[in-house]
């Protein structure tokens, strides 16, 4: 259960089943539109509090300043949220690339799409040619054995 229907919950227990329908129909569509892209929104949180997180620990190596610490220690805490709420919503993406990132790569050309797609093409074709041997194989085989 999500923050939302915990929350909600309780407060609407005491109503008529007729009330009840339409707000947990609202919730039904709230996370089917929010909950995919919720947990990569965590986990892209998750990944920017954590580059903070180090940066600031750089800084406080340094500096040994309370201030530093404090805002360390907040950000600890929020990280500790952040994965206990991807425990809930789990990102969709493992790692890897998110849409920034691809957005701003260069792509050369032996990595663009239609290269992938060729490849994937070629391997497809030797698969139906392996597919077409082997049943020719069969054939002859049959046809030795009578």
């Amino acid at each position: 259960m999500c923050k939302y229907c915990t929350k909600l919950s309780p407060l609407i227990r005491g109503y008529d089943t007729g009330l009840k329908e339409p707000v947990f129909r609202a919730l039904a569509a709230l996370h089917q539109n929010i909950e995919p892209n919720l947990g990569d929104c965590y986990q892209w949180r998750h990944e920017k509090t954590s580059a903070v997180r180090r940066r600031l620990g750089a800084v406080e190596k340094v500096l040994r300043l309370d201030a530093v610490r404090e805002i360390m220690q907040e950000l600890d805490h929020e990280i500790i949220e952040l994965k206990e709420s991807m425990v809930e919503h789990p990102p969709s993406r493992k790692g890897g690339l998110s849409r920034e990132d691809i957005m701003v790569m260069d792509v050369t050309p032996s990595q663009s799409a239609s290269m992938e797609k060729k490849g994937r093409d070629v391997e497809r074709r030797a698969a139906e040619q392996a597919l077409d041997a082997k049943k020719v194989g069969e054939v002859v085989r049959e046809i030795e054995s009578c």
